[in-house]
Formats: C-alpha cells, sequence, structure tokens
C-alpha cells in the first residue's frame, strides 16, 4: 500500500506536490494553460508504462496548440536499429536532443513555473513547485548550457519501452496471429480497450501505424514470433539427405 504524504507548507510561489500522481496532475493543468514553450529534462534512460502513457497526450495537446516543446535527454545505454517512422501530416515532433548525462529532473512551463523532483533517487516523494521569476530563470539557463552541448539522436534509433503485463500478454497474442477481437477475449477486454493499448504503445514508440509499431517491437524483442509449422519438402528420390 503506497503511503499517503500530506504537502509541506512552503513559502511563497513555492508549492509541494507530494506524490507523482499530484505532480502529473498539477502539470496536466499546466500544459492545458501553456502558451508559448516546454521544456523538459529526462534522466531515466526508459521510462515505465505509467509515465510513457501520461506523458504522449500531453505532447500531443501541446504540438497540437503550436506551442514549442524541447526535451533533453540522457542516452540510453542499449540503442536498437530501426526505420524512422513517417512524420505526422502537420510534420510536428518536440525537439528532442540528447547528452551522455543531465543535470537533473525538470520541466519548465512558458517560462515561468518550474517541477522538479523532491529527490533525485526517489520520484516518489514529490515535486516542487517553483515560480519565483530568479529560480525559475536560473533553470532555464540551465536547460539551454546543456541543451547547447547535447546532440540530436541519431537517425533510424529506436528506445526500450517496458510493457507491462497486459500490454506484454496482448503484443503476444497478436504475434501469434490473433484478430483485435480474438486477443480482447482471450485477455477479457474490449476490442475498444485493445485500440486503446495498441494507441498506446504507437505513441511511446514514436510510430505512426501499426506496421511500424510491428517492427519496433520485433527490433526490441517484445514478443517471440511463433515457431514455423511449415512441413519441410522431402528429399529429392534418389539422393542422400545429408
Amino acid at each position: 500500500m503506497q503511503e499517503t504524504r500530506e504537502p509541506l507548507a512552503l513559502g511563497d510561489d513555492l508549492r509541494h506536490l507530494p506524490s507523482r500522481a499530484a505532480a502529473r496532475e498539477r502539470l496536466a493543468e499546466l500544459v492545458s494553460i501553456a502558451c508559448h514553450e516546454h521544456l523538459a529534462i529526462n534522466t531515466e534512460p526508459r521510462f515505465d508504462a505509467e509515465s510513457s502513457r501520461s506523458a504522449a497526450p500531453m505532447d500531443r495537446v501541446l504540438m497540437s496548440r503550436g506551442i514549442r516543446v524541447r526535451v533533453l535527454g540522457v542516452q540510453p545505454p542499449d540503442r536498437r536499429w530501426l526505420v524512422p517512422p513517417t512524420e505526422k501530416p502537420d510534420g510536428r515532433r518536440p525537439e528532442y536532443r540528447e547528452a551522455p548525462s543531465v543535470p537533473m529532473k525538470l520541466i519548465v512551463v512558458d517560462r515561468k513555473v518550474a517541477l522538479f523532483p523532491v529527490s533525485p533517487a526517489d520520484f516518489g516523494r514529490g515535486y516542487l513547485e517553483v515560480a519565483q521569476p530568479p529560480v525559475v530563470s536560473a533553470l532555464v539557463a540551465l536547460f539551454e548550457r546543456h541543451w547547447e552541448t547535447a546532440q540530436p539522436p541519431q537517425e533510424h534509433t529506436l528506445y526500450d519501452i517496458a510493457l507491462d503485463p497486459r500490454e506484454r500478454s496482448l503484443v503476444e497474442l497478436l504475434a501469434r496471429g490473433h484478430t483485435d477481437a480474438s486477443a480482447a477475449r482471450e485477455l477479457r477486454i474490449s476490442a475498444r480497450s485493445v485500440s486503446y493499448i495498441l494507441r498506446g504503445l504507437m505513441d511511446r514508440l514514436g510510430v505512426d501505424n501499426r506496421f511500424q509499431l510491428g517492427l519496433a517491437l520485433g527490433a526490441m524483442r517484445a514478443a517471440q514470433p511463433p515457431p514455423s509449422t511449415m512441413p519441410q519438402a522431402p528429399p529429392p528420390s534418389g539422393e542422400d539427405d545429408r
């Protein structure tokens, strides 16, 4: 059972968000009113399913409103190769750069509000929200310094994501030839839920259709294909089968 923490009383323009869930809720509020720019530094080389599911819709909302999104990440330890996905019709994607190391986990909205973890080693302890202009300006300057020295990731790359048990089960069923409807019956969920899960995986992997999703999941070895059952042709008559 997760411990419930009460927010700490802080000074002016400071707010304690006592859990990751509270931080996600507050970030969603800030995203809904953002006008100009969204900056983020991610210290995680890979993301759990819950984090990815919450981030992808926020990115879509920001990009749909023409807000500039820049994300600075750490280079993953294991990079796999994949044909890059096609651009979305409007060509909008967050600007992304990566570096061998980054200074901290950080989100800055419109250069007015910053969020960062209370403990760099334990995001579950919550986040601090800061709206003090000198502090926010210093954090933006920190982002800009590291952004200038970071590099765009090499093309044709794919990053690992962690599948939750239901996602993995669905991927394995589809790899064995199930349709959406039959996979839904096996998992005791609706066909709409199957579509929702697959859409979430496509968002997290940055692909635009199921064909690209299959390539990506195959590169990740997320599911093993069923063994071939095709019978082998008998050797030609009169020849030694060696």
